[in-house]
């Protein structure tokens, strides 16, 4: 019983960081990030964002298949 309740709350604490991760990330390169500068600098931070983006989706998905195994 207890493993049980210590999975559910993990798994909705990795949906909780996913879902923060993704939506900050997009928010500091919406609002924030000045895209004026040199091509080098947008290219580094567009990789950047994309990866942030990959690895929270990487989290939901993980998060979604545990959730499903209860």
């Amino acid at each position: 019983m207890f493993e049980k309740l210590v999975r559910y709350i993990f798994v909705y604490f990795l949906l909780l960081v996913s879902f923060m991760l993704f939506f900050t990330s997009l928010g500091y390169y919406i609002f924030v990030f000045n895209w004026g500068e040199s091509i080098l600098k947008i290219a580094i931070n567009a990789l950047l964002l994309i990866s942030v983006i990959a690895l929270s989706i990487a989290i939901y998905y993980l998060a979604e298949k545990m959730k499903s195994k209860f």
